[in-house]
Formats: C-alpha cells, structure tokens, sequence
C-alpha cells in the first residue's frame, strides 16, 4: 500500500512474492524431474519424445514464473481517478462507469478470493482481459455480462482489503447520483438543442 497523492493512486495490489517464489520452486522442481526422467529413457533406450514435450511445458512455467518475479508492477491501482487495472487498461476505470463491485465466493482454497466488477457497456470492449489458465489474474467472469474478476489469492492485499479501498470511492449511491447527473445534462442539452 503506498501513501495518498494528489494524482496517483492510494492502494496499490501487487502479486505476492511468496507466490511467485512458490511457482518457481514448482517450476525447478518439474524441470528437473522431466530432465531426469528424459535421461533415464535415454539410458534404458525408451520413449524421451514426450519426456521432451513435458520438459518444454515445464520450461514454459518456470520461464513464466521468472517473468511473475521480475515484475513488481501493480496488479490494481485504486485512486480518486478510479479503479486502474493496468493488465486490461492503460487508463483507469473511471468511478461513474463501474456498476457493480462485489467480494467473489468459491472455495478459498480452490480459486475463491476474488473481485468481480461490473462496467458499463462502453468501457467492457476496451478492457484486455487474460485468462485464467495462462495465470493472469484479470479475468472475464463468465457468465455475466461485461463483468471481470480480480482473482486475488496470489495478491499481497487480500480481496477485502482492496474492496474496502474501493469503497472510499465508489459506492452504488455514489455511482447512481453520476447517472442521474448525465441524464439530467442529456436532458438539458436536448432542451436546448429543440
């Protein structure tokens, strides 16, 4: 969590390192059991082309998690200028165009922890949202439209902590009064346009 400014954000998520030096000791640990395992072929005069194909994936992961470590970037920005989720956007999500932010269920071991937000129909198609499987955090929700997740387990802010700072500037209310402000200045720009 970093100190308020005037410009910037106030809380800042980042991926936890905990998590990433986790992913790379997994991904050592596979590198090296696949690499035994294509020797051991070797040796014995077996099979090492798949022992090869799962070297390569295993390659894959470890390379990813270096990648995860060496970046220290944020994964969410909450400031007065909105909710910033640099991975689906370059330009934060202004407070008046998020219509619903919510804490996620599931299994807390199995993937729970999330945020879900939902965004007007303009903002959605602009946001580059990952998926869940290549281990990006920033996600489509499934299911509901123009909806994405924050899944937050591998965070170093757990998902009420980032809920609460979003709750210093967004709230339903706060969102429905905007609403009601770009209506009553469509309203007013109509009347003046007849």
């Amino acid at each position: 969590m970093s100190a308020p400014s005037a410009a910037g954000p106030v809380f800042i998520a980042r991926r936890a390192l905990w998590a990433t030096l986790l992913n790379m000791a997994m991904g050592a640990i596979l590198v090296a059991l696949t690499g035994g395992n294509i020797v051991y072929q070797l040796r014995g005069g077996g099979d090492w082309a798949i022992g090869v194909m799962f070297l390569v994936l295993a390659l894959f992961f470890f390379w990813q998690a270096w990648s995860q470590f060496r970046d220290r970037s944020p994964i969410v920005e909450v400031g007065p200028n909105g909710l910033r989720v640099p991975s689906a956007s370059s330009e934060p999500i202004p407070w008046a165009r998020i219509w619903h932010a919510r804490a996620g269920g599931g299994l807390p071991f199995l993937g729970g922890n999330r945020l879900d937000f939902m965004v007007d129909p303009e903002t959605f198609p602009r946001l580059k949202l990952g998926q869940r499987f290549m281990g990006d955090l920033v996600v489509k929700k499934r299911g509901m439209p123009n909806t994405f997740s924050l899944v937050t387990p591998q965070l170093d802010e757990n998902a009420n902590a980032i809920l609460a700072a979003v709750h210093r500037y967004w709230s339903p209310r706060s969102r429905d009064q905007d609403d009601n402000e770009n209506d009553n200045e469509e309203q007013e720009e109509r009347r003046a346009d007849s």
